[in-house]
This record gives structure tokens, C-alpha cells and sequence, in this order.
């Protein structure tokens, strides 16, 4: 198999198709679009997962925000994580208390806990692998996924955010031939973007949003995608719509990426048949946003650019993975 999350038809038969058991406790289906679980009981209970392979500065703080996106996009709210992390051989032991000094910060940000931490060396590992897991409740009462046909797709923030702050640090030498220190910085500095817990929240506040999934890995395409085999609906959408910040542009044409499959860790996907109201509470919030298509009742997977309309393919590796081929 390739670098990066396992593809949709190997996930289908190799995950998928080999759970077959009646799910007792778990109300959400499995899915490439389930982003997090939740578990009915004494109580109702949300648990999302993430995972970090790219080696950057701050891992710890990128795989803290995969899953608390994933946990504000199934409207949970978070009351604690869990951290598992492989260290190569030759860590200095101030590197371990950095990273959970940084988590234990980033909890305390978001008033939540720190429940449980695992830390190990291993001579098969290059850098750092961080897994995160975040536990909460859901913040509402948990609804079945609805018919998605004929919504508003509404994007917040930017495509790549998250990728291209990663890239500006791990292939600064690169650019720095092309771009200034204080560009470079700017790029760097999209990190901040990465948090979509506060999109989220605007989204549930306003009553509209019918259904939401948190991007990442394989950038706007790829959580399209997973969007339309989680709902069983098609789309159509407007490239030229789609919010794309000038250094993610310049970046990605120096490294010959497509910004469109570049993580979008911070961006997230609002499926709404009240758009104005969406949008609203999007911009009281200060989350800038943009209405980029609708889903459709068939199949069909459209990307529009002008008067251009192709069918989409299923989407490549995230870019960060391929340029380190």
C-alpha cells in the first residue's frame, strides 16, 4: 500500500467489509467520512483519533488539532485526550518534556485534561510519531446522518493551511531561493489557522448546519470525496470558489503541488440548506467562509472552473507525502 491513509476502495474492502458484527454500543456508521465515534451507554460519549507521520516543529500541537476538529465536526465537546508517542532511539529526554509540555498547554487552552500519556523509543522510527485521541460528550443530541442531496457545501478559512505552514518550515532552505525570511515566516505562521473548533461551534450556534466534516489529509479534494461516500451524494463544485491563500499559491507552484490536495487541517465543510443563516454566523464568529458548490442526489463527482466541468478522480496522497518522495 501507498504512503499515507489507506485508499478508499482498500479501505472499503480491507476495513469495511471485514466488520461485520452488529454494533452495539456505537450510534455513528463506519465510514471514510467518520471522522469520530460516538457511543451510547450510561451516557453518550465521543472519541476521534489522530495521527501525525509528516516530521515537522510541532507535531504535538498539529495531531492535538486533527482530532479536536474531528470532535467539533461531530459536534462533541471535548473533556480530555490521550497521547501515544514513538520517539526514535537517541531522543534526548528535553525533547519529551517539551512535547508534553507543549500538550499539557494546549489542554489547558481549552480547559480539558489530560487523561493519559504513552511514550516509547524505537529503532523503527525516524522522528516522532504523535496518535492522539480525544474523548467528550456530544453537545447535542446525537441525529443520524440526513439526506445530504441538494445542500450548500460551505468551506471555512482557507485550502492547504495546514500543509503549507509545514512546508514553509520543512522546506525552508528550498524556498528561501525563492521567497524572503519574512514571507517564509507569514507561510509558517497559517499554523494558526489549524484549530476549526471555534468554526464549528459558530456552525452548531446558528441551527443550520446540517452536517459537518473536518479536512485534512489529502487537502479539500479528499474530504470531498470521503463527504460523498459517507453521505452517498455526488457533487458540484466551483474550484474558482474555493478560498486559497496567496502563499499556499506561491508555495505550491514552487514545489509544483496541487494546493487543492494539500492537507487543509483548519478548514471545514458545512452542508447547510440555509446558507445565509450559515454564513452569518460564520462571519459574527470572524471565521471567513465561502459557498464553493452543492451535493447532488446522484453520484457524480463535478469540479467546475469557468466554463470547464470535469468529472473528479479519486484523489493522490496528500502533497506533503509526495514531495518527500
Amino acid at each position: 500500500m501507498r504512503a499515507g491513509r489507506t485508499e478508499q476502495t482498500v479501505f472499503a474492502l480491507s476495513v469495511l467489509g471485514r466488520i461485520k458484527e452488529e454494533r452495539k454500543y456505537t450510534l455513528t456508521p463506519l465510514s471514510e467520512a467518520c471522522g469520530a465515534a460516538v457511543l451510547t451507554g450510561s451516557g453518550q460519549t465521543v472519541i476521534s483519533a489522530g495521527n501525525l507521520t509528516e516530521q515537522t516543529d510541532d507535531g504535538c500541537y498539529y495531531v492535538f488539532y486533527r482530532a479536536m476538529n474531528r470532535m467539533a465536526a461531530a459536534r462533541g465537546e471535548a473533556l480530555a485526550v490521550t497521547l501515544n508517542m514513538i520517539m526514535p532511539e537517541g531522543t534526548d529526554q528535553d525533547e519529551l518534556k517539551g512535547q508534553i509540555d507543549r500538550l499539557a498547554s494546549l489542554a489547558k487552552m481549552w480547559n480539558i485534561d489530560v487523561a493519559d500519556v504513552r511514550s516509547g523509543v524505537s529503532s523503527n522510527v525516524l522522528h516522532t510519531i504523535f496518535s492522539v485521541t480525544c474523548i467528550g460528550r456530544l453537545a447535542e443530541e446525537y441525529v443520524p446522518p440526513v439526506n445530504a442531496a441538494g445542500l450548500s457545501v460551505i468551506m471555512t478559512k482557507y485550502a492547504g493551511c495546514e500543509g503549507t505552514s509545514i512546508l514553509a518550515h520543512n522546506k525552508y532552505e528550498t524556498l528561501r531561493e525563492r521567497f524572503s525570511r519574512n514571507y517564509l515566516e507569514e507561510a509558517a505562521a497559517l499554523k494558526e489557522a489549524v484549530p476549526a473548533v471555534r468554526d464549528a461551534q459558530a456552525a452548531v450556534s446558528c441551527g443550520a448546519a446540517a452536517a459537518m466534516f473536518a479536512a485534512g489529509e489529502g487537502g479539500i479534494l479528499s474530504a470531498l470525496w470521503d463527504l460523498s461516500a459517507g453521505l452517498s451524494v455526488g457533487f458540484e463544485i466551483d474550484l474558482r470558489a474555493v478560498p486559497v491563500r496567496q502563499e499556499t499559491v506561491e508555495i505550491c507552484e514552487a514545489l509544483s503541488l496541487n494546493p487543492y490536495g494539500l492537507h487543509a487541517g483548519g478548514s471545514l465543510l458545512i452542508l447547510t440548506d440555509e446558507e445565509e443563516k450559515v454564513i452569518a454566523g460564520l462571519e459574527n464568529a470572524g471565521i471567513p467562509c465561502a459557498v464553493i458548490g452543492r451535493t447532488r442526489s446522484d453520484q457524480k463527482k463535478l469540479l467546475r472552473s469557468g466554463e470547464a466541468v470535469q468529472c473528479m478522480n479519486r484523489p493522490s496522497k496528500d502533497a506533503l507525502l509526495a514531495i518527500n518522495e
